[in-house]
Formats: structure tokens, C-alpha cells, sequence
């Protein structure tokens, strides 16, 4: 026998052996071969084709309305001054740009609201009812609710509340507000009786979906 031809194939044999163990261990260990790597991205693939699929419907909170156009005013009585004094306050404003589910909705629409509260030219707090009366051409009833309005910081008002009848029951409303004049200097012989707005952020309708 010729024994450098064993030596030869033991030695082929026993690096086959190591080469083949490695790639056991590697794998055991979680690390891919090379050559493995293309294999192992389909099933990854698979997976988030599957997953995207499956997602029919965001789940939590979903905005199902806005509408980018808020502009309006809003009445004080008996007016804003440098200290504060009780406030009944009503707010008026049209909507425009509304879009419903994903479709655009001609037409305006109106929000108003009661509103009371303690309040100043430089801290307003105030809370009530609202209604808005959505576009005729959404087919919508109009929704009513609760609201707080807060500010102003930077002339914005934050405005949040909650439908509590008609369209959007329990659904979370929004907005902001930017003040852009008023009526009176906010003194006591010359209170601010009346403050314009724009939309600062569009008012938005979200419904838990989950």
C-alpha cells in the first residue's frame, strides 16, 4: 500500500470534515454561510408580504376626517383684559377643504360653540359645547360634543374635545388656532371683544379602530 496515497486522502478527508462541521456549527450558531445568504432572505420576505397583507386596517387611532380650512371669530363677554375676569365666549367658524375617509368633500360646513371660562389677553381657558354641521355633500349628521380650548402660546389656541351624539360619537375632534386680530386694545375701558382665527392645524375627527 502505498502510504503517502493514504496520508494524502486522510488529510482531504479529515478537511472536508472540518469544512462540513464548520458550516454545522456556523449554522447552530446563527450565522449563515455565504452561499446561504440568499435562501435565508426569502422566507424574511415572505414573512412581511404576508404581514402587509394581513393589515386590512390600522389598528388604535385612525384620523377618518379633516378638514384644512377653520376661520372664524370668537365674541367675549364682557371682554379680555390684562387681568383675568369670567368669561361667556362664543366661537364661529367655517369649514372648508374637508375630506371624508379619503374623499374629498365639497362645500363648507360651520362649527360653533358655548363656551365659558376664566380668562385674560394672556391666558384663556375655556370649556363647553360644540356643533359642527359637516358639508351637505357628505351625507353626514352633525356631530355635537364637549371642548376645551387653551392658550394662546405663540397666538395659537389649542382647541381638543369629544363627540358625544350624531356623527363621530365618542371620536376625538382637534385643532389649533391662530389668532390673527381682535377687536379692542384688552384694557379695562377697552376690552378685546372679539378674536379672528385661521387654522393653525386642520381640524381632524380620530376614531379608535381597534
Amino acid at each position: 500500500m502505498n502510504t503517502r496515497l493514504v496520508s494524502r486522502r486522510t488529510r482531504h478527508a479529515l478537511a472536508g470534515g472540518i469544512a462540513l462541521s464548520g458550516v454545522v456549527v456556523g449554522l447552530a450558531a446563527g450565522i449563515a454561510p455565504a452561499g446561504a445568504a440568499t435562501l435565508q432572505a426569502t422566507p424574511a420576505a415572505a414573512t412581511t408580504q404576508v404581514a402587509t397583507h394581513a393589515q386590512v386596517r390600522p389598528d388604535g387611532w385612525a384620523t377618518v376626517v379633516s378638514c384644512t380650512g377653520v376661520q372664524g371669530s370668537i365674541t367675549f363677554s364682557p371682554g379680555l383684559a390684562k387681568t383675568v375676569h369670567k368669561q361667556s365666549a362664543f366661537l364661529s367658524a367655517t369649514l372648508s377643504g374637508c375630506v371624508v375617509n379619503g374623499n374629498a368633500i365639497p362645500g363648507t360646513g360651520t362649527l360653533t360653540a358655548a363656551l365659558s371660562g376664566k380668562d385674560s389677553v394672556a391666558s384663556q381657558a375655556m370649556s363647553g359645547s360644540f356643533t359642527v354641521s359637516w358639508p351637505a355633500a357628505s351625507g353626514l349628521n352633525p356631530s355635537t360634543g364637549s371642548v376645551s380650548i387653551i392658550g394662546p402660546t405663540s397666538n395659537v389656541l389649542a382647541v381638543g374635545g369629544s363627540g358625544t351624539s350624531g356623527a363621530y360619537t365618542g371620536a376625538a375632534f382637534g385643532t389649533a388656532l391662530f389668532l390673527s386680530g381682535h377687536t379692542g386694545q384688552g384694557t379695562a375701558k377697552h376690552r378685546i371683544t372679539n378674536e379672528s382665527f385661521v387654522a393653525s392645524q386642520p381640524l381632524t375627527v380620530r376614531e379608535n379602530l381597534g
